[in-house]
């Protein structure tokens, strides 16, 4: 509990610190568990150390009052506890409808009790509400001041917290959809101007392309002369058929002279 008022102590948006009030009051003075409820006590006490009067009028008075006529016995124990700390909250006259109802909800638990425990309790609480006193309106109160100096301290201008609500609040669920989709048709329309780019072909591109295609077509024709000519050289320098018989009979009839002569 200590943490969480800390936490609500030092929240910088207004806004913030009230829906979260009104939810933790709300959740624990009327939950279904009763430790729930008392736990509201204590938050309640917390709460009277850390804000100021006007906090605490503002969510936690009419909640503490009516756990008074709590069905738990203990419940009602502990938030009579509550009654003097209630009307040292109030300032007259701007607070006498709280002072009327705090009275009229002390009597009548008084009247209706029928635990003794509980009703002691009342007893004493009610004795301390008699003998306590209310401040005027006029009348300075420091330790208030100072506390609600220091629970305004860490707010942020309304007029600045709107200004920066675009930097600092986190944008909305269709906001992001809507950031998504621009993201995906930017990068469509992106995608498809490299491909037109890619596709599209200017004379310069034309150009280039002839020129390419002409020097390989050349590079071609070069080669091809290269193989014919030296094909035509190896068949010009092999010889005929005619002179190979001839070379062929020469050598035969030479090889037999000489085997007539050797005999």
């Amino acid at each position: 509990l200590k943490t969480l008022v800390k936490f609500l102590h030092t929240s910088k948006y207004a806004n913030q610190r009230h829906d979260m009030t009104l939810q933790i009051v709300k959740g624990l003075s009327k939950g279904k568990k009763f430790n729930q409820r008392m736990l509201f006590v204590d938050l309640c006490f917390l709460i009277l150390e850390k804000f100021s009067k006007k906090f605490f009028k503002e969510y936690c008075f009419t909640p503490a009052l009516l756990l008074i006529n709590d069905p738990t016995p203990i419940v009602r124990i502990k938030s009579s506890t509550l009654l003097p700390h209630l009307k040292s909250q109030l300032k007259m006259p701007s607070d006498r409808p709280l002072l009327q109802q705090l009275e009229a909800s002390s009597r009548r638990s008084l009247m209706s009790e029928r635990n003794k425990d509980v009703l002691l309790h009342i007893q004493k609480a009610v004795i301390e509400l008699d003998q306590g006193d209310v401040r005027l309106d006029s009348e300075p109160d420091p330790d208030d001041r100072r506390r609600e100096e220091e629970q305004n301290m860490y707010i942020v201008k309304e007029d600045r917290h709107d200004g920066l609500k675009s930097r600092t609040n986190l944008p909305e669920i269709g906001s992001l959809d809507l950031g998504r989709k621009s993201r995906k048709s930017s990068l469509s329309a992106l995608s498809d101007t490299r491909a037109d780019r890619e596709h599209q072909v200017t004379p310069t591109g034309r150009a280039r392309r002839k020129m390419s295609h002409a020097v390989v077509s050349l590079s071609s024709r070069r080669a091809s002369t290269a193989g014919s000519n030296s094909t035509s050289s190896r068949r010009a320098s092999m010889p005929s058929p005619a002179l190979v018989d001839v070379a062929n009979k020469a050598r035969k009839s030479s090889s037999v002279k000489l085997r007539s002569t050797n005999k």
